[in-house]
């Protein structure tokens, strides 16, 4: 275990200078953290129980139209996560000592994902590019959105070829040897994909063959695939790239022989699932029809692949995120400690409650501010986040306060010195803490705030027995270039001492780092979460709320529940389940629908009726429907 601890340690402590045209691997704070508790226990039965390396990276609402032979192709990076709060940047061999480290414990091939990053002109992009991408050919059917990952690094000649060779393993349609597809880029850009397929129709749509390597092309770009079938042509015509037809579809009326909405029928992504729980329930389909103003497009799709229809079956990627407001998380409930103007108090973090009544409850009418932190780095929490999606294992302080412009922020780091070679830095053992302090306040004020934090004492009792014996205080300087050090006025500052004088704090800036530096580290003990593992569905519906709803849909968190251990029963007071989905792999999924008293199961390979729902799925969505 020693060489993976060591590994994660790397990957916390990395802040290098980033040097520029550089490739860096992205890591998982949350795995670090996780893995490194896991890893400090030095039990080997344990290994087993390390989550999947940047698994909480990985967003799962998108996969490929085509799968990649290579993996590191065929899944997305969540873009909402953030540098330095969910994931951080590492150098190469920092990553490969970290994977053999992993390999080495397991023995056995090794699940990852890999996301790599290119910092130029002091910003991270992305090595992969998500491409709306538009297979069309002569002939097509259906067009229907999806995404496709493509590499910033490949060339033209690359893309094509890789295009090539997995078309022609994964198309049920015949196409020539090679050369049978080109690459087109729209030269007047729709604002979505349904202007798009209006413009489609209208022939209307501008179009250039792109012939340029794939860094030129945009995150979120549309791109046609131009493919040619065996003895016809290509889509485009090959004089003026002007279209030569204009699409039509023809489904089937049919109420159960569907496999969702995909492209290729050998998909089965979560959107297409949940598209057709929706599609097989009266319900959810009548209450989108009667609001089809706020769900337009949502409608349109339900209905043409419920009825049949004569024109084009298209989805916007934002209708993942549809139905939000009738749906309910279940997650795991804890009872953690929050320090409430500096007093530790026991808290249930349970899925009704915010950051905003939390602190009602304990600081009435009064503005306050709630932050969270780790050895690593600390942040202010949104009000309105819910208290269980905060991290476990971090510091969160809760305390009554008044921004003010004459106050400082006060960012205090609890360390040792770490030498190597010739060589030391600053390593934390603790959580790092912020203050605010008044701009008229005097060092001696400043000491006695920050000593306060870690234990109560007074002006006599600090000279005495803690400053410069227990740790020293030292300015981090801003000091660069021509400029002076802010709290030295010098030229060259390595760092300065915060002085312990009667003399009022007069700072050049608003905001402050100060290390609290000890001999040696200190062993911090703090109360562990108690883990309340209560999955009771019941518990999550809110009657009085819910009395009207005519539908409900449970999302369950796959990050903190083992779907093994829920239950879903058949009724909840006056709901009964008619749908459910559940996960097969990282990217495959089936629908489990009820229709017309009868299970019917949907997956790749068609559909079958089931004579009852088995327990112990792993399930990731439950809908459930007001009994008439």
């Amino acid at each position: 275990m020693e060489p993976l601890i060591e590994c994660i340690t790397k990957c916390q402590e990395f802040k290098d200078y980033f040097q520029d045209n550089s490739t860096y691997y992205l890591i998982s704070i949350k795995w670090l953290n996780k893995s490194k508790i896991i890893a400090q226990t030095l039990d080997i039965n344990k290994v087993n129980t390390i989550p999947i390396l940047n698994l909480y990276l990985v967003d799962d609402y998108y996969s490929n139209i085509l799968q990649y032979d290579d993996p590191i192709y065929n899944y997305f990076l969540n873009e909402k996560l953030k540098l330095n709060i969910d994931y951080l940047c590492i150098p190469q061999d920092i990553w490969e000592s970290l994977v053999t480290a992993l390999q080495n414990l397991n023995k056995i091939p090794l699940e990852y994902y890999t996301f790599k990053t290119l910092f130029k002109d002091g910003t991270f992009i992305n090595k992969n590019l998500k491409i709306q991408l538009i297979p069309l050919y002569e002939g097509v059917t259906n067009i229907i959105e999806g995404v496709q990952c493509f590499s910033r690094d490949w060339t033209i000649q690359d893309t094509i070829q890789n295009f090539e060779n997995l078309l022609n393993q994964q198309l049920t349609i015949q196409v020539p040897p090679k050369n049978f597809i080109k690459f087109y880029t729209l030269k007047n850009l729709p604002q979505d994909f349904k202007q798009l397929i209006k413009w489609f129709h209208e022939n209307q749509l501008v179009v250039e063959e792109f012939k340029q390597d794939n860094h030129q092309l945009n995150n979120g770009q549309f791109l046609i695939l131009d493919i040619q079938v065996l003895n016809k042509n290509f889509y485009f015509k090959q004089d003026n790239n002007h279209l030569d037809q204009r699409i039509q579809t023809n489904f089937e009326e049919t109420e159960i022989s569907k496999k969702g909405f995909s492209v290729y029928e050998s998909q089965q992504s979560l959107l297409s699932c949940l598209l057709k729980n929706y599609e097989c329930s009266n319900k959810i389909r009548n209450f989108i029809k009667n609001n089809f103003q706020n769900y337009f497009n949502l409608n349109e799709i339900i209905q043409e692949s419920y009825y049949g229809c004569q024109a084009v079956l298209c989805y916007e990627s934002k209708d993942i995120e549809l139905l939000k407001e009738h749906s309910i998380t279940i997650t795991e409930s804890r009872y953690d400690t929050v320090y409430v103007n500096g007093k530790p108090q026991k808290v249930n973090f349970d899925h009704k409650t915010t950051v905003k009544q939390l602190a009602e409850k304990f600081l009435s009418q009064s503005d306050f501010l709630f932050e969270c932190s780790n050895n690593n780095y600390t942040e202010t929490i949104n009000p309105d986040m819910p208290l269980y999606q905060l991290p476990k294992n971090y510091i969160y302080n809760l305390s009554r306060r008044q921004k003010s412009e004459e106050e400082l922020e006060i960012t205090i780091n609890r360390c040792f010195v770490e030498k190597v070679g010739i060589l030391k830095s600053y390593r934390n053992f603790d959580a790092i803490r912020k203050i605010y302090i008044n701009k008229q306040s005097k060092f001696f004020d400043l000491h006695l705030e920050i000593a306060n934090l870690f234990e109560e004492t007074n002006f006599t009792d600090y000279k005495e027995k803690i400053f410069n014996q227990k740790y020293e205080l030292i300015f981090q300087t801003n000091q660069q270039g021509n400029e002076r050090c802010s709290f030295c006025d010098l030229k060259l500052c390595n760092n300065c001492i915060v002085k312990f004088i009667d003399q009022k704090l007069i700072l050049k800036v608003n905001k402050v780092v100060v290390y609290a530096i000890y001999n040696e580290p200190i062993q911090i003990e703090r109360e562990k979460p108690e883990i309340i593992k209560n999955y009771n569905l019941e518990d999550y519906f809110d009657f009085e709320k819910t009395e009207e709803e005519e539908f409900l849909i449970l999302d369950i968190n796959q990050d903190q529940i083992n779907t093994y251990q829920l239950s879903y029963p058949q009724s909840i007071h006056k709901y009964q389940l008619f749908g459910l989905i559940e996960k097969i792999d990282r990217s495959n999924y089936q629908s489990y629908c009820k229709i017309q008293e009868k299970w019917i199961l949907f997956n790749n390979e068609g559909f079958k009726q089931l004579d009852e729902i088995v327990q112990n799925l792993k399930v990731v969505k439950l809908f459930y429907e007001k009994i008439n």
